[in-house]
């Protein structure tokens, strides 16, 4: 489905939709999902009546493009698809948080336990094991090796729902958790051609809270059909939930509201400089040059990636290394061969070095720029939101 189409069908379900910060709003609220709290138990299925009374918070998660598959049909197919609107609800009481997620599928899909090349139907959602004063936020990509992120996901089956939890720290290293939190479930309205999840789970399991007042919180979706699953999918920013019980730490909302506000730099300005740093490593908008897989690809991180992370991964770039799930496609055949004749990987599609104390550091440099340099970049680099080349 077009990107012109989700938004009109997202129209038309009455949904509400987020929008940039007017003038003299704070650019945090339009990355606010206001949790409604209630007395008795909360709603028990994504078709409970209760839901039909709490506010939604709409916003689009966008293809990630920054890896990729090793499935040439979904790589190509994962070019055309464009934002998807989810509407999340939230709702707690003193013990428990419930999450609501709907989304449009025209064509919904559900995982075969008897048929490897059938994809269900998904949706997640992440939230940091760790968060607050003077903690920057976790790559949105599940987590990276100094910040990682609890996950809880579910898949649609053809006998129920597939529901699982993980902690991963960036991709490539999810791992599921001996003791899940969360009680899941999913329904299809063939009506509608929506998509309806819950997530139960209590506000403090184990030593993992969210009982506080800002919660960092991010989603997930995929399309069966369209052979999306692992990396392929569409991604959210980071989003927060507010839970108006618990107090917010003022340096913290000043912390978080610094790293989603906008740059405020010259976006063709920018765009001249991306165009002359850039273009030897990364793929972007219509700069397709560079070899595909030897950089992350930036074609989306304008929709996906905080203000904050971009400047960050600009002058610091080791501080979040994105790992490359498919270095296994490129080999040096000028090494030797192993004992079973294979080549070893090349290292240029690392995208990282190994220093000498065997820590990892991002092959990319750290540019010191010109404060303006770097604001118009910024700018730049936040107008790429996949749809463009």
């Amino acid at each position: 489905m077009t990107a012109w189409c989700r938004l009109l069908t997202a129209s038309l379900l009455g949904l509400t939709w987020v929008l940039p910060a007017s003038a003299g709003e704070s650019p945090l609220s339009s990355h606010l999902i206001e949790a409604q709290e209630v007395k008795g138990d909360l709603p028990a299925a994504p078709t409970d009546p209760a839901w039909a009374g709490v506010p939604a918070r709409t916003f689009l998660a966008y293809p990630q493009r920054t890896v990729r598959l090793n499935d040439k049909r979904a790589n190509e197919a994962s070019k055309t698809e464009g934002p998807e609107p989810l509407a999340v609800k939230a709702v707690y009481n003193a013990r428990d948080l419930a999450i609501w997620v709907e989304w449009k599928e025209e064509t919904p899909s559900k995982v075969s336990r008897s048929e490897t090349n059938v994809f269900g139907d998904s949706v997640a959602f992440e939230v940091p094991i760790r968060f607050g004063p003077g903690l920057r936020l976790p790559y949105v990509g599940m987590g990276d090796q100094k910040l990682p992120v609890r996950i809880a996901m579910q898949r649609a089956a053809e006998d129920g729902t597939l529901a699982n939890e993980y902690v991963a720290a960036g991709f490539g290293s999810l791992t599921r958790t001996s003791k899940p939190f969360a009680k899941m479930g999913m329904t299809y309205d063939p009506t509608t051609k929506v998509w309806r999840a819950e997530f139960t789970r209590p506000l403090v399991a184990g030593a993992h809270s969210m009982a506080q007042g800002l919660v960092p919180i991010a989603f997930a979706v995929w399309e069966g059909a369209a052979s999306q699953r692992g990396g392929n999918k569409r991604l959210s920013s980071w989003q927060f939930l507010k839970l108006s019980r618990y107090p917010v730490s003022p340096a913290y909302q000043r912390q978080i509201a610094a790293a989603v506000t906008p740059a405020a730099g010259s976006a063709e300005k920018g765009r001249q400089l991306v165009t002359q740093y850039c273009i030897g490593c990364h793929r972007f908008a219509d700069q397709q040059s560079a070899q595909e897989g030897f950089a992350p690809d930036l074609s989306s991180i304008g929709a996906i990636a905080t203000t904050g992370y971009i400047r960050e991964s600009i002058g610091q770039p080791s501080e979040v290394i994105v790992p490359h799930l498919n270095i296994n496609r490129h080999y040096d055949k000028s090494a030797k061969p192993d004992r079973f004749r294979a080549y070893p990987n090349a290292d240029g599609f690392k995208f990282y070095v190994l220093d000498d104390k065997g820590h990892k550091a991002s092959k990319m440099p750290p540019f010191s720029l010109p404060k303006q340099d770097l604001e118009d970049i910024v700018t730049y680099l936040q107008t790429l939101d996949g749809t463009k080349e």
